[in-house]
């Protein structure tokens, strides 16, 4: 056992699963007691998953996606980037109605996030680089989730205009275009070139900043229409929902380009 396993087991972390390869480790721990345990997916350092023992609820960055869903009947949702399975997990389980996949290259990532997520998803999950999916794709969705990190940065492809015109392309008319951008030192100064690259794919974009991790921003472009009318409908799913007050009042702060 090395020193830092020690101080996380004086800590209260227990590790279920751990996954070492060249360059990085991915682990499943938990931290604190019942009702109160968190189970988090790491990738070194960085938590790529998180979720609590006591609901589907994490009071972080990934509840900010909940309320999209809500604006369609049956929504589609494709999620880029799998990590722990926090965001498709959360949809099915408030949307029955919603059809998931999901997009990850990492045959690890895949294989761990089953000892992530004590239930199983029942969304399709394609083992397949996010971009040579959007290319060859003939479905459309109303809603596409980017939450694409390796470690604690997004790849530059990830970022450009041609995998936002991609994913432009995937959506139905009425679809949504949501990503997470997690600021970070090798992130640092490409979150004003991304927002202006969706701008001007898109026609507008909003930014939502979590109360809890000022870090990301959350940003939604519709394929048709302007963001702040989708924003605007968006809160209004959520109000009443105790357990997404937070989010309610990041997407009332949000900002507009």
């Amino acid at each position: 056992m090395d020193i830092l396993s020690r101080i996380n087991g004086l800590l209260g972390e227990r590790t279920i699963k751990e996954i070492r390869r060249e360059g990085s480790v991915l682990r499943v721990v938990e931290r604190g007691k019942h009702p109160n345990q968190i189970r988090s997916l790491m990738y070194n350092n960085t938590v790529f998953s998180s979720i609590g023992e006591s609901g589907i609820y994490t009071h972080s960055y990934w509840d900010h996606f909940i309320p999209l869903p809500a604006l369609f009947d049956s929504p589609k949702v494709l999620v880029l980037g799998l990590g722990g399975g926090t965001i498709p997990y959360q949809i099915e389980s408030l949307y029955p109605k919603a059809d998931v996949s999901v997009v990850e290259f990492d045959k690890d990532m895949i294989n761990i996030s089953r000892a992530f997520l004590k239930k199983k998803l029942k969304a399709r999950i394609i083992n397949e680089d996010a971009s040579s999916f959007l290319n060859r794709r003939s479905e459309k969705y109303h809603i596409v989730i980017s939450d694409l990190y390796i470690d604690d940065f997004t790849p530059d492809q990830f970022l450009s205009r041609k995998f936002l015109s991609d994913a432009r392309s995937s959506l139905l008319e009425s679809g949504v275009f949501a990503a997470n951008f997690a600021t970070s030192a090798r992130m640092a100064g490409k979150l004003s070139s991304f927002i202006s690259e969706i701008e001007a794919e898109f026609g507008s974009c909003a930014r939502i900043v979590p109360l809890r991790v000022p870090g990301n921003s959350i940003l939604i472009a519709p394929k048709s229409g302007d963001a702040e009318r989708i924003v605007a409908e968006s809160e209004k799913k959520i109000l009443g929902n105790r357990e997404m007050d937070e989010v309610a009042i990041a997407y009332s702060r949000a900002t507009y380009v």
